[in-house]
């Protein structure tokens, strides 16, 4: 099956900053988490509901979770990630390390960048082609194909470099799914 998600992870284990980037991403919580025994039903739900619920109620749904490394954010419509200006606030009110990754295996679509209170570095390559890589490289992409010929497996292994669990072995449960509200005036 093809890879097709996008992820946000923050440096630290602390639920606390994603309060913080819902606020970055103009979002409120509704205070409705749903919970799941395992990820596989989280995913499925999100998968399942997020343009139903967007459409039908303004309702956001967003997968939350952290292991010992990292707090992280599964954003189904893969808008979040490509917020930069939000991101790049974030990673400079919480003061550490923010990457996001989206991989889209059917449209041939990768991503990665790294946002810090010192900068940021992006890359995105588009059906084997570079649209952007600008920023300095990060060590744990030594060896890896970050130019027009990037794969998912590229993207997993810097992720698997910097001990983000992108392929969701580690995910303690419960597995979150936060219901968000949108305000532009946040």
């Amino acid at each position: 099956m093809a890879h097709k998600f996008s992820v946000i992870a923050i440096k630290g284990n602390d639920l606390k900053k994603v309060e913080t980037a819902f606020k970055a991403f103009r979002y409120f919580d509704l205070e409705s988490d749903k919970s799941f025994p395992v990820i596989d039903e989280a995913l499925f739900y999100l998968g399942k509901n997020f343009e139903k619920l967007m459409e039908e109620d303004d309702v956001v749904l967003r997968g939350v979770w952290a292991d010992t490394a990292y707090t992280y954010l599964y954003d189904p419509e893969m808008v979040d990630a490509t917020d930069e200006d939000a991101l790049e606030e974030l990673a400079k009110k919480i003061n550490t390390a923010v990457y996001v990754f989206i991989i889209d295996e059917a449209a041939a679509a990768y991503e990665f960048a790294s946002y810090s209170p010192k900068g940021q570095q992006r890359y995105f390559s588009l059906e084997g082609k570079d649209l952007f890589n600008d920023g300095e490289p990060l060590p744990e992409e030594q060896g890896l194909n970050m130019n027009g010929q990037t794969k998912a497996a590229d993207l997993l292994q810097l992720a698997a470099n910097l001990d983000i669990d992108l392929e969701f072995k580690h995910t303690p449960e419960p597995f979150l799914v936060k219901e968000l509200g949108y305000n532009e005036d946040l």
